[in-house]
């Protein structure tokens, strides 16, 4: 399991919130940001930067399932490919329970 992501997950969370206090206290910050996206031909912020690594664990999992469904029964790869499916699926359900735990705990701080 990549229990990696939940720390990324946090670290995340909070980057986001600064880049977006530190954008709206620096417009320079903001103009600089769209300054670089225009130039190097690209059009991604911070936050769908940062969110990527995220959104390729749910990636992962469908691109092993669509591998696993064209694939016969019995190739010799088609047992690493479904040990990789159950690793991707357990690290999706160990971040989305983590993101729940962190909503209670945010819910029980601010009673």
């Amino acid at each position: 399991m990549f229990k990696i992501y939940v720390a990324y997950l946090d670290i995340q969370a909070n980057g986001s919130a600064s880049y977006l206090r530190l954008s709206r206290r620096y417009e320079n910050l903001k103009q600089e940001s769209i300054r670089l996206q225009k130039e190097f031909g690209v059009s991604v912020d911070f936050e769908s930067l940062v969110i990527t690594p995220m959104q390729r664990i749910l990636r992962y999992i469908m691109l092993v399932k669509e591998i696993l469904k064209h694939m016969p029964q019995q190739n010799i790869e088609r047992e690493g490919l479904e040990e990789a499916l159950h690793n991707f699926e357990s690290t999706a359900n160990y971040i989305n329970n983590h993101l729940v735990d962190k909503i209670y705990f945010n819910l029980l701080v601010h009673l």
